[in-house]
């Protein structure tokens, strides 16, 4: 049933991925991975605080759902690829925005629903 749930979870996000990616279609610097995985991270970290470790809806949400709608390989083609053309400013900034940026949206994200739900 687990293996169901992370699957159902996944494929979900993954779809939805890949429809915000063929809206946020831009050719200067990859916007709707940098959307989708800052996102991805703040709702991570509201799924991580409301449900807990052992919920089995994080299953779904935030190993399926959330695992398959963030999307870390493509974040390192885009900063690889950008790094090949020698754009080497937006690719540093890339790489800041999103590990940076990735990491402090899940913590809000964590603090903004423990403090609701408290």
């Amino acid at each position: 049933m687990n293996f169901l749930l992370v699957g159902l979870g996944a494929s979900a996000g993954a779809m939805l991925r890949y429809g915000i990616s063929l809206l946020l279609v831009t050719k200067n610097f990859p916007w709707s991975t940098v959307a989708i995985n800052l996102s991805g991270s703040f709702l991570l970290g509201c799924v991580a605080a409301y449900l807990g470790k052992e919920h089995p809806t994080r299953l779904l949400l935030g190993i399926g759902f959330l695992g398959g709608y963030t999307t870390y390989s493509t974040y390192a083609l885009d900063v690889f690829e950008q790094l090949q053309k020698g754009e080497y400013s937006p690719a540093i900034a890339n790489i800041i925005l999103q590990s940076c940026g990735s990491i402090c949206v899940c913590g809000f994200g964590f603090a903004l629903i423990s403090k609701m739900t408290k």
